[in-house]
């Protein structure tokens, strides 16, 4: 007679794990689901840290990320040092680069 155990109680996928850690960002709670919150931070716009995160994780050097989100050097420079969001366009880019990464 074998005793049956009961599975282990493991949380639901998230599609989106991958690309919020390349990306740094916070895990969804409450009621919200990852793809809102993740919407949510695009359309506020996202931290310049989500962009060093990213370029660090992926070893895609900040120059080039920037490059690709069309951001001028001294745009990049001056958002870095005083914390300042991408803006919606650049954050849906970086996002979409992470979703081809991941």
């Amino acid at each position: 007679m074998t005793k049956s155990s009961a599975p282990a109680s493991t949380p639901p996928f998230d599609p989106y794990a991958e690309i919020r850690s390349l990306l740094g960002t916070k895990r969804a709670t409450g009621n919200r689901s990852a793809a809102d919150v993740l919407a949510d931070a695009i359309r506020k716009g996202l931290p310049p840290s989500a962009l060093v995160a990213f370029s660090k994780k992926t070893r895609i050097s900040e120059e080039t990320l920037v490059r690709l989100l069309t951001v001028p050097e001294r745009t990049w420079r001056r958002k870095l040092a005083q914390s300042k969001p991408l803006t919606q366009l650049q954050s849906d880019r970086l996002f979409r680069i992470a979703q081809i990464v991941a």
